[in-house]
């Protein structure tokens, strides 16, 4: 009989370790079905300086080569600092989490690629989709990524009518000594 009770505790623990380590995998997978296709990745790439010195203004503790570094896992550690189960510092939660494949990932839900119902589910979804483009693209691609997504918001979001007015905008927020930053350098 003892032999049994240890046998069927050993087989409760493994399910339990089992499923702790599927759901995550599962949730993710679950909410990317939320999202209608997947940001592309962009033909023409920024530069090396360019990459290094957007990142270095766009990106806080995370550095590139830790970009692919996440995994659905990172939503057990959101899970426990956001329920408060253990001490996390105010960005400890958000330290492999790049800002900019965030900022790639809500403009791309915003663009109508989110067929999910309610706001909850956008959140999941944009936290999901957010991995998603860390795993996949390279510190130059999101740069990259990163700069066309501010420049087509600037574009469509600016109100001007003129094209050189927008690229002025942009450059006074993302250029280096004059020049835009990442593909394309549209002159000023």
């Amino acid at each position: 009989m003892r032999i049994r009770a240890s046998h069927l505790a050993l087989t409760v623990s493994t399910v339990f370790v089992a499923i702790g380590l599927a759901l995550p995998w599962m949730f993710y997978g679950y909410s990317l079905s939320f999202v209608e296709g997947r940001p592309t990745i962009p033909a023409v790439r920024a530069e090396s300086a360019d990459v290094r010195q957007v990142w270095a203004i766009r990106e806080g503790s995370l550095k590139p080569e830790d970009l692919a570094a996440i995994s659905p896992y990172w939503f057990y550690k959101w899970s426990w600092c956001a329920l408060k189960l253990r001490g996390c510092g105010r960005d400890s939660a958000y330290r492999n989490v790049s800002a900019m494949a965030s900022f790639v990932a809500i403009w791309y839900l915003r663009d109508g690629h989110f067929k999910g119902k309610g706001m909850a589910w956008w959140h999941v979804a944009h936290a999901s989709l957010t991995i998603w483009i860390q795993r996949h693209m390279t510190p130059q691609e999101l740069v990259t990524s990163y700069v066309e997504t501010q420049h087509r918001i600037t574009s469509r979001s600016s109100g001007r009518a003129s094209p050189a007015a927008d690229r002025d905008r942009f450059c006074d927020m993302y250029c280096i000594e004059s020049e835009p930053v990442g593909a394309g350098r549209p002159g000023r």
